[in-house]
């Protein structure tokens, strides 16, 4: 996934819900269906969509989020344990730091709140 051009959407329900989308712009698909694609289109998908969902739970004495992932477009990360997150929260921005991703690497994501219901 390129970081420029990353759009998503965090969901956090107070009883401990997770669904993350992150996508990345796509080129439209040549067939104009899903069940349709070119090995390219294919590759352009996986690499430019992340979404998950599960529950999560929250560690204030070290300021961390897990995520209990179910299902992922990404399956290695279905492991049955938690996927720690450094959580930091300022204002309207939550940033999530992994340091040790399943594909290697150190990733920071910061979000944004648009509302709350």
């Amino acid at each position: 996934m390129e970081r420029g051009d990353l759009k998503g959407l965090l969901v956090l329900t107070k009883d401990g819900l997770l669904s993350v989308q992150i996508i990345s712009e796509i080129p439209k698909l040549a067939s104009n269906d899903r069940l349709k694609t070119t090995a390219a289109e294919d590759k352009a998908v996986a690499h430019g969509v992340l979404s998950f969902f599960g529950t999560y739970t929250i560690s204030e004495a070290d300021k961390s989020i897990s995520f209990h992932i179910e299902r992922s477009s990404f399956p290695n990360q279905v492991t049955g344990k938690g996927a720690k997150r450094l959580l930091t929260i300022s204002g309207d921005e939550m940033r999530f730091d992994n340091p040790g991703r399943t594909a290697g690497g150190h990733v920071v994501i910061a979000w944004k709140r648009i509302h709350e219901r």
